[in-house]
């Protein structure tokens, strides 16, 4: 199985869409083997589009934060962090967010424990 974490950008053909930390996780824990992931960072859209907001659109999407009480803030850093403790870790891991700063951050902890990854900027496919 291939895992694809990302709120807003689907996955490539082929791979399991996990929207969000929590479908990831369970993703990791229903397979009998992960071989890839690809992991963003910056999550919390796949509220917005569940509450039909078009995401392309700037003026709708900022509308609507303005129209919630809070905008969730997870981050892939929670997944890197779950996949170190419970050993989820498969041989390919790939982090292709835009954002540089928390990608850097979550390849400086799987390094930092002797784990490969690959740091790309976001691509549109693996």
């Amino acid at each position: 199985m291939k895992i694809w974490l990302d709120d807003a950008r689907p996955a490539p053909e082929g791979w399991a869409w996990a929207r969000n930390v929590a479908q990831a996780k369970a993703l990791f824990e229903a397979a009998d083997r992960v071989d890839e992931c690809s992991l963003d960072h910056d999550l919390g859209l796949d509220v917005a589009v569940d509450a039909g907001v078009d995401i392309e659109d700037m003026e709708a999407l900022l509308d609507w934060v303005d129209s919630v009480d809070e905008v969730p803030n997870q981050t892939g850093m929670e997944l890197v962090d779950w996949m170190i403790e419970t050993n989820h870790i498969p041989n390919t891991i790939t982090i292709h967010s835009w954002n540089a700063p928390g990608a850097l951050r979550m390849a400086r902890r799987f390094y930092d424990h002797g784990i490969h990854c690959t740091l790309l900027p976001f691509r549109v496919s693996p």
